[in-house]
């Protein structure tokens, strides 16, 4: 068999760049630092280990980086800071349209509201995105420690409330280490990133304390006309045809191409009645048809403001998508077309288009955990 070569390891020791493990051992331990008195040889053996402790760290990096990625490829939108911005804005607009950070507004005080001889309340955010949400519900309910989840720990640009954290987790991996920790759970637009919704509501009901609220929202990716209906995708010289329309579409046969997760937010409210009543007392459902910008008439300002962040929301939606269209397999000259078209649309009010939101919430049953 033939004579392997040595492991390399790479690192900032003065000595050299890159050496093999089995030399750089050699040099390390060499009689010098066993003539020192305690202290030197202390300082010594820390500057002898940090070229180790520097290259395990890279690999832990390298690691993470390459779990994080692994994680991503579930969800075509990026993690970056413009998309973060985006998202904030998204909170924003959500609200504005369900007036507060929350549905069933009852339900989430009670469960919040801190009981003699109980646990901290505790609010986990699902694939918490910019941490915009998180972070408000930390400052609304600053008895609860709040936790924000997501593939990519976000980075605010205002100071993070103390009783707030993130953790990084891919919601795909279950939520095993979060059993019966929750009093509020909250999910908003994750629907793409997750290969198995029905799996993952299973997980999210063990997580939930008896009388603990379930809260989520999706907006949907099937753009509606003036009159409510769907938006179908026409060829370019018909009266009808709209590049955001197009857009939309081709950006959910990109994530649908991903997997079926994409889908399964309409499926919520059904599943929920599925599991029955012996695991959720109570439930309930809102539509919200938002205007893409304030063009209806005789809106309030209220409705004027919301439409607006709903059309500059869907403006810098566009360049988010751009890269899940091009690896779809559309050509770059063709998707920079569209973007041109959809954000010409957009900024000048061509089309009159509806988007329409799901808003779900569930309080689990006072009965406890199986």
């Amino acid at each position: 068999m033939p004579k392997s070569a040595p492991l390399l390891l790479a690192t900032n020791s003065p000595l050299t760049s890159q050496v093999s493990i089995d030399s750089w051992l050699k040099l390390q331990c060499s009689p010098p630092h066993l003539k020192m008195n305690e202290s030197a040889r202390a300082n010594h053996l820390v500057k002898m280990w940090q070229p180790a402790f520097r290259c395990a760290t890279r690999l832990f990096d390298l690691l993470l980086t390459t779990l994080t990625i692994l994680g991503m490829q579930q969800y075509i939108l990026p993690a970056d800071a413009p998309e973060h911005r985006r998202l904030d804005l998204q909170q924003m607009l959500l609200s504005r349209v369900r007036d507060g950070l929350f549905l069933h507004k009852d339900g989430v005080h009670r469960a919040l509201t801190p009981k003699p001889g109980d646990p901290t309340p505790v609010i986990i955010d699902l694939g918490c995105g910019s941490g915009f949400w998180t972070m408000e519900m930390a400052k609304q309910f600053p008895d609860a420690d709040v936790i924000g989840i997501d593939l990519v720990v976000p980075t605010p640009a205002s100071p993070i409330p103390p009783n707030c954290r993130f953790e990084q987790h891919d919601l795909n991996n279950g939520l095993a280490g979060y059993q019966n920790a929750a009093n509020v759970i909250h999910a908003s637009c994750v629907a793409q990133g997750i290969i198995n919704y029905q799996k993952l509501m299973d997980e999210i009901w063990e997580a939930l304390r008896p009388g603990g609220v379930y809260l989520t929202v999706a907006g949907d990716m099937q753009m509606l006309d003036h009159n409510k209906e769907p938006w179908m995708v026409r060829e370019d010289e018909e009266k009808e045809f709209s590049y955001h329309v197009l857009m939309m579409t081709k950006s959910w046969d990109a994530m649908k191409a991903k997997g079926p997760g994409i889908s399964s937010y309409s499926e919520i409210p059904s599943w929920i009645e599925q599991m029955g009543s012996e695991k959720w007392e109570a439930s309930g459902v809102e539509h919200k048809y938002v205007p893409i910008g304030p063009w209806e008439e005789n809106m309030t300002e209220h409705d004027k403001q919301t439409a607006e962040l709903m059309r500059q929301d869907m403006i810098r939606l566009q360049n988010a998508l751009v890269p899940g269209i091009r690896a779809y397999g559309i050509p770059e000259e063709t998707v920079q077309r569209w973007l041109g078209g959809a954000r010409d649309e957009l900024v000048n009010m061509r089309k009159h288009i509806y988007c329409h939101w799901l808003f779900t919430w569930a309080v689990k049953h006072q009965g406890g955990s199986e």
